[in-house]
């Protein structure tokens, strides 16, 4: 199954990109769109070097599960495209790092770090909570190769 991936132009100017599972349709009354691992394009200016930065983050701030499902009111919506090749490489890594730190607080909110302080020393507690971090972490693999989620934009010439 075909992945149908959008980036919109938000009314309050946000930009996000995100998987769509289903659209407006009139026929129905539909007027949102239902979408998941929706993610926020953040961009801000480096002066220094003359470069725009771009990041994505989770678009919803306490949304832990990026796989539920999100309704959005097409009316606010004032633009839409296919996101580019390249946007689509740093979004997908995007979504892998958010599902790895979401693996990071599950396992810490698992952990009773009172009892484990009763019954350790300090050295090693460090070493058990090494332990776990590697457990968690390998089930990510480490490709260098993998993009960072900052793009990177010079404008020719200009600082706008």
């Amino acid at each position: 199954m075909s992945k149908n991936f959008r980036h919109f132009k938000l009314t309050n100017g946000e930009e996000i990109v995100c998987e769509i599972l289903d659209a407006v349709d009139p026929e129905t009354s539909v007027t949102d769109v239902i979408a998941r691992k929706c993610m926020k394009i953040i961009s801000f200016d480096d002066f220094e070097n003359n470069a725009r930065i771009y990041t994505l983050k989770p678009w919803m701030s306490f949304l832990e599960d990026m796989e539920e499902l999100v309704a959005i009111n097409s009316s606010h919506i004032v633009g839409e495209s296919s996101p580019s090749e390249l946007l689509t490489k740093y979004y997908k890594q995007s979504l892998i790092d958010v599902k790895k730190f979401a693996s990071l607080k599950k396992a810490a909110r698992e952990l009773d770090i009172n009892k484990l302080k009763e019954d350790m020393s300090a050295e090693e507690l460090e070493d058990y909570l090494d332990i776990k971090f590697d457990e968690v972490m390998s089930d990510f693999t480490d490709d260098s190769d993998s993009p960072s989620n900052v793009i990177q934009f010079k404008p020719r010439g200009t600082v706008h």
